[in-house]
């Protein structure tokens, strides 16, 4: 459920506002929005930037982790180890780029043995000019046109990626001018020999650094607790900064949930704190705090990873959410075998997992739990890996329910059935919560347009079985048509009766928006047949696990050695992909379902922002559990 907030103002004397902005900050229970400094100068916001940097630098360097245990007990000045750490960074990356630059230039003078340029100024001496050239094979006559010119020596040294590499020599003073197509190619004053021995030097004091900065990873913990504090700081400081400020008094406001009130005012007649306490208003911009049961928390992970928040006045339809998503991952994937093997993967990825945050719990959690409903459906059907052997030769068929099993030449339609079935009870348990939501704000016209709206669902139901699963087995019941009309016809009269507006104001503007509620009833039409993707999505899969199984079959038919162990590794590969594209499909499919279908009917805009309040974080923990 979604906890009732109370928007609250606390006051104090604005000489004393810092302190008493730590103190409500270690309290932890106020929601105040506030957006982060960016002021450059800020020197706590510096500290915070080359603390980062240090961070990003010593994550790059955990090559030693044994040092990330050491302990030490004398104390740290975490200043000393930032400009350490980044001094050390900064020389690191320009050796780095040296060592590039040296390498890139031994590679090009290399070829020519251990010569240097030096080398040929000495020819200056005797008035002679010499340089290296590079030519295309393709423009020989040009080299051709100077070979045997008295004024000119030219000795092809080597070809190389079609290009001849030549030496020119001329008279000092020659008037020779070089042809368009010949490049000089220089090479480096230092000999090949001279740049192997900077690069070794190089490399060592690189290597040097690198274990310098990864000696201050003992010292993570204490730059990661001192990089809690900074944050601690940083939000008290962006609090304080817009905060209202009268004369000498700092009005801080927010919202604290309605079960921390006691709390609240204890601690300011403590502090001796003004405080007011009001109902939230229509237009405030109230945080959402979700208070469910442990068994609904496991849904946490995907709402964060899907960054959906439900506005403070809408639902929390998170144990609903849950109950439709465990059926639909069951059908979707479908396969008991594939439920065996995620349960498997999930508990041995929690046993052996190192670090547990609550997310990642909370989400091998959700994996277990439906990874069970894959294996209750999938053993309702009798898919056992695409195959409904097991089912029909083993104890496994105590589970199977005929008229759903694979090899019932007739479960296709049922489950079809069972599909607009799951479509119109989800649906209708929307618009069931927004009858109740109605009467709750005493919005009544809301809740006849939700009662309307579920009637023509339910008559459109019927609609849906006979044209798709043939009108002679599924006829259309005589008050299906009353359903569909007399519903439409209510959410006409009841859609568009606002507060305070005339009843037949609103009866006219319902007629004026006639056709837009026409098209939101084919809407409804759509909605339900889209429910056959629970069916769909299982049947492609099964299909593509089928296809697969025969593959492999016709591959070990030969009985050879060889042709099992490949026929082995065709089954691993292809029902690692069939299971892959399924839990995909959960996400596309049963995510969808749940978040725009039932969403939308029960009038979900999902606009809500988190409840979090302004809380001083204690533990490093924290930083990694997020």
């Amino acid at each position: 459920m979604i906890e009732k907030m109370k928007k609250i103002g606390i006051m104090f004397t604005a000489h004393d506002a810092h302190e008493y902005l730590h103190k409500v900050q270690e309290l932890g229970v106020v929601d105040i929005a506030h957006t982060d400094i960016d002021d450059t100068s800020n020197e706590v916001l510096k500290n915070y930037s080359n603390l980062n940097k240090a961070l990003d630098v010593l994550e790059k360097n955990k090559d030693q982790e044994e040092l990330l245990k050491t302990e030490h007990k004398t104390r740290v000045d975490v200043h000393e180890i930032v400009d350490d750490v980044l001094l050390c960074s900064d020389t690191q990356d320009k050796l780095r780029t040296e060592h590039e630059h040296l390498s890139q230039m031994l590679a090009r003078v290399e070829i020519f043995g251990n010569l240097s340029s030096v080398d040929l100024d000495i020819l200056q001496d005797y008035a002679m000019q010499c340089s290296i050239y590079t030519l295309p094979v393709s423009a020989k006559k040009t080299l051709m046109k100077h070979v045997n010119d008295d004024e000119e020596y030219i000795r092809v040294l080597f070809i190389k990626n079609d290009y001849y590499y030549f030496v020119h020599i001329t008279q000092k003073d020659s008037t020779f001018a070089v042809p368009d197509q010949w490049e000089e190619y220089e090479l480096s004053e230092h000999r090949p020999s001279e740049l192997k021995n900077k690069i070794r030097v190089i490399t060592n004091d690189m290597e040097a650094y690198h274990t310098k900065i990864s000696s201050n990873l003992r010292y993570m913990n204490d730059l990661l607790s001192y990089k809690i504090e900074l944050e601690n700081e940083l939000s008290v400081k962006a609090v304080h900064s817009q905060s209202e400020h009268y004369d000498k008094i700092l009005y801080v406001e927010g919202f604290a949930p309605v079960s921390t009130m006691e709390q609240l005012q204890d601690f300011c007649r403590e502090q001796k704190l003004g405080l007011t306490v009001q109902d939230t208003k229509e237009d405030d911009d109230v945080p959402t705090k979700q208070k469910n049961l442990a068994p609904v928390r496991m849904m946490k992970p995907l709402f964060k990873l899907m960054d959906t928040v439900p506005g403070y006045k809408e639902f929390d339809i998170s144990g609903i959410f849950l109950l439709a998503l465990t059926l639909f991952f069951g059908m979707i994937i479908g396969d008991a075998g594939y439920g065996v093997v995620l349960l498997i993967g999930t508990a041995l990825v929690s046993v052996f997992a190192k670090k547990k945050t609550e997310l990642f719990t909370l989400t091998l959690y959700f994996m277990m739990w439906n990874s069970l409903a894959t294996i209750a459906w999938g053993g309702i059907t009798g898919n056992w890996f695409g195959n409904g052997f097991l089912a029909q030769n083993t104890f496994l068929s105590y589970l199977v329910i005929d008229s759903f099993a694979i090899y019932n030449p007739e479960s296709s339609l049922t489950i079809w059935h069972f599909a607009f079935t799951v479509g119109l009870i989800h649906l209708c348990v929307a618009h069931l919560w927004g009858i109740i939501r109605g009467i709750r704000s005493k919005d009544y016209f809301l809740s006849i347009s939700h009662l309307g709206s579920g009637v023509m669902i339910y008559g459109l139901y019927f609609l849906v079985l006979s044209l798709l699963l043939g009108s002679e087995q599924y006829p259309m019941p005589p008050y299906a048509l009353f359903c569909i009309l007399g519903g439409f016809v209510t959410v006409v009269i009841s859609a568009d009766q606002g507060s305070g507006r005339n009843f037949f104001v609103g009866v006219g503007i319902g007629l004026a928006k006639i056709f837009l509620h026409a098209l939101n009833s084919l809407g409804n039409f759509a909605d339900i047949i889209s429910y056959i993707r629970l069916f769909a999505v299982g049947l492609a899969s099964l299909s593509i696990a089928n296809a697969f199984n025969g593959m492999a079959q016709g591959i070990m038919s030969s009985g050879s050695v060889l042709s099992i162990v490949l026929g082995i590794l065709v089954l691993l590969l292809a029902h690692t992909f069939n299971l892959t594209m399924s839990l995909l499909a959960i996400i596309i499919h049963g995510v969808r379902l749940n978040i725009l279908e039932f969403g939308m009917h029960i009038g979900m805009e999902w606009s809500g922002r988190l409840y979090t309040p302004f809380r001083k974080k204690n533990k490093i923990m924290e930083e990694t559990n997020g």
